[in-house]
């Protein structure tokens, strides 16, 4: 099915649910459904840089929309918390982001910046050969054959898959909520909290308005200078 009731879509998407009945339904990929848009509906109804999902179809066939450095062409390509949207022939670039209110929604970038991804570390296991592969957030595994890389860190990536930085999840780092009712919130790591039992950890970040106790696995660490 290629769309979906506007009514009923996930909270996360930022919609005029009172427009048309049904919107694009984006394509399967590592992103979590409920936290992901059909590209269409980034470039028609947020962007307003298409009019139709004709219109939408015609440029990514043409190749004139990258999505993390790379040239998709599948006008229901899904993008997510963190990705990168580039359009060259008018030189502007974005990143996906939640807002106050935990929806999600594409905010303007330079061009340095678009040129890597922030991507956590969500498993790690050891290779023959003494090779370590670590699997990503945004469904990529990689092969590194040095580097202290934890679950929880960060690495920032370029489009062909090179490390440009490697954030550590440690006390003093910054992160960014993707869950919770805090989602979209930036702050300081203070405190990692173990639980007992298959309860999930916990941490203490601290903000401008006070500290905040949540899931150590809405944690998102990404480089002190992010303003957006």
């Amino acid at each position: 099915m290629a769309h979906v009731k506007r009514l009923s879509a996930p909270k996360a998407w930022r919609l005029n649910r009172k427009e048309q009945t049904f919107t694009v339904k984006p394509s399967a990929g590592p992103q979590k459904y409920e936290h992901a848009l059909a590209i269409t509906v980034v470039l028609r109804d947020m962007l307003k840089e298409v009019r139709t999902t004709r219109e939408c179809k015609k440029i990514m066939q043409e190749g004139k929309i990258l999505i993390n450095g790379k040239i998709r062409k599948d006008h229901r390509f899904p993008v997510g918390i963190f990705d990168i949207i580039s359009i060259p022939a008018i030189n502007e670039n974005f990143i996906m982001l939640y807002d106050k209110t935990g929806h999600i929604h594409p905010q303007k970038i330079s061009k340095e910046e678009a040129d890597h991804k922030v991507v956590k570390i969500i498993g790690k296991k050891m290779l023959a050969g003494k090779k370590t592969q670590i699997n990503l957030f945004d469904g990529r595994n990689l092969l590194v054959d040095k580097g202290d890389y934890r679950v929880g860190d960060t690495i920032l990536l370029t489009a062909d898959n090179k490390i440009k930085k490697h954030l550590k999840f440690e006390k003093g780092a910054t992160i960014y909520l993707i869950g919770g009712k805090h989602k979209g919130t930036v702050g300081t790591l203070e405190e990692i909290k173990p639980m007992e039992g298959i309860q999930s950890d916990h941490i203490i970040f601290k903000t401008k308005e006070g500290k905040i106790e949540t899931l150590q696995e809405y944690a998102y660490i990404i480089e002190k200078a992010f303003t957006h």
